[in-house]
């Protein structure tokens, strides 16, 4: 029997939580080799902002992709409009402004870069398709509590990651070197930061969104889920 695509996206999304929580087990026995932990080990490195824009091009590239092909019908409705705007929002500031803004920034192991290009490869393949094609919201999805205060959430969430990046990128004055623990904004509240590149409030407020705004679908939690578990 053939397999639909939909029921593939489903199957893809469960295979993303599935695959995060893998990831969780193992980190938590090796360790991460990434930042200040990042080992001349693991061969060769990719400077530091091409490495980023790389990674996080096909999160934003596909979606585009998807938008620019024949009858993505479903884009027509205001729900699945504003629900990939959003996504593509993030990861326009994520590729196109974010990398440029790096000050210095370690090399990244290569391998480490492959784990991330497929990651956003095959989120950003999920997200397009399913919003594109296959998400049913009413048209009247918009104005509903549950949206709004899922949209307000993305909002701040996103605003933290960005004042968040500020914070890291001035916590050496010019000439310093060494690690430093980041402070201040949302920082301050956390009680353990293993590494300044991780946003922990921001993707908890991710998750939180997405199970508010994406009303509870069965893509969205094993989606969701994948994001939670990879940090």
């Amino acid at each position: 029997m053939e397999l639909s695509e939909a029921r593939l996206l489903d199957a893809l999304a469960g295979l993303q939580a599935a695959l995060g929580c893998l990831t969780l087990l193992l980190l938590r026995r090796i360790g991460s080799s990434y930042g200040r932990h990042s080992s001349p080990r693991l061969g060769w490195q990719m400077p530091a902002r091409l490495a980023w824009v790389l990674q996080e091009l096909p999160s934003l590239a596909l979606p585009l992709l998807e938008c620019a092909r024949a009858a993505p019908s479903h884009l027509r409705r205001r729900p699945n409009a504003l629900l990939l705007a959003m996504f593509l929002v993030h990861y326009a500031h994520r590729t196109l402004i974010f990398p440029f803004l790096i000050r210095g920034g370690k090399p990244t192991p290569l391998l480490i870069w492959m784990m991330a290009f497929m990651f956003c490869t095959f989120n950003g393949y999920l997200q397009g398709r399913y919003l594109s094609q296959y998400a049913e919201y009413s048209e009247d999805w918009v104005t509903d509590p549950r949206f709004l205060t899922g949209f307000a959430l993305w909002l701040v969430g996103m605003l933290i990651n960005i004042h968040s990046d500020h914070i890291l990128r001035t916590l050496r004055k010019p000439g310093e070197t060494g690690y430093k623990i980041p402070k201040g904004g949302i920082l301050r509240s956390l009680k353990i930061i293993q590494s300044p590149e991780k946003y922990y409030s921001h993707f908890c407020f991710k998750y939180i969104v997405n199970e508010i705004i994406f009303d509870l679908k069965i893509f969205s939690d094993c989606s969701c889920l994948g994001h939670l578990v990879l940090l």
